[in-house]
């Protein structure tokens, strides 16, 4: 299990000002989501936990942004969002995050190239000014909250690209084709075909999570309580239709290989409906 994220939560719910922030590791990006209120972020600190005496020294024009009496002085390293003051830009400023908002800031926005590591200690500290106006704020969580990899391998990488898969879910909510003449008889399930362009790769597993978020949130005959009975994967460039695998969704770890799904196989025009990958990765 391999930690691909790491989250700092600052104030509290009813407040006035709650808010979160995630680093990416593989993207080196910082995601600042305001849950309430609003601020002017200028500076992010950190320590990692050990007392080693580092002394972070700020340039006088930058001495407004020290976390002086945030109740952590140990600091390791510093990364300046912005100055303190909304300026001419006032609340258009793009370190300032408003209610509601997500802000996105990366690595190389501070100049830096892979040196902020959660995992020596964790401790972020946070600059803030305009605070819900007027206020200002110097606050320090010590204990992010990882987010790990935990998507199961369901489905093997039989070694040819991924041509186009089939979702099937158990509902019969939009579900408009099936088997019979022409496929326009309903079959009990209600599934989504996802065409892959060239170039994608041959494990179905590095796309499913985003793929079923997508479908999710986008089609109105899903939701997060539906059921996935299983996928259909058609791979390899030139490979018959009818040489696609079903494998189903049953809790288990690795999804099982069976002869045909609920409902027969979906191919062609007995697909309900139809969406690109591009949609899903635009």
């Amino acid at each position: 299990m391999a930690t691909t994220a790491w989250t700092w939560e600052y104030g509290g719910e009813g407040t006035g000002l709650h808010f979160t922030i995630t680093y990416d590791i593989a993207t080196e990006k910082f995601t600042v989501t305001s849950l309430e209120g609003s601020f002017d972020l200028n500076a992010l600190w950190w320590d990692n936990g050990a007392d080693d005496n580092i002394d972070i020294s700020l340039a006088k024009s930058d001495s407004s942004l020290n976390m002086n009496g945030s109740g952590a002085d140990d600091w390791d390293g510093y990364m300046k969002v912005s100055n303190a003051g909304l300026g001419t830009l006032g609340v258009n400023k793009d370190s300032f995050i408003s209610a509601g908002e997500t802000d996105t800031f990366s690595l190389a926005d501070f100049g830096l190239t892979g040196t902020f590591n959660p995992e020596d200690g964790g401790t972020l500290g946070v600059r803030a000014t305009s605070v819900n106006g007027s206020g200002s704020i110097k606050l320090v969580d010590t204990e992010p909250v990882p987010t790990d990899d935990t998507q199961p391998e369901h489905f093997p990488d039989n070694g040819h690209e991924l041509s186009f898969a089939v979702f099937y879910f158990g509902t019969t909510s939009g579900d408009v084709k099936g088997g019979g003449t022409g496929g326009n008889t309903p079959d009990g399930v209600y599934t989504v075909k996802v065409e892959f362009p060239d170039g994608v790769g041959n494990d179905l597993d590095d796309y499913y999570a985003d793929i079923l978020a997508h479908i999710i949130a986008t089609d109105p005959n899903v939701d997060a309580n539906t059921p996935v009975l299983g996928v259909a994967i058609h791979a390899g460039e030139g490979k018959p239709e009818e040489e696609v695998d079903f494998y189903a969704i049953d809790g288990d770890e690795d999804a099982d290989l069976l002869p045909t799904p609920p409902g027969d196989l979906a191919l062609g025009n007995e697909v309900d409906t139809t969406i690109q990958f591009d949609e899903v990765f635009a």
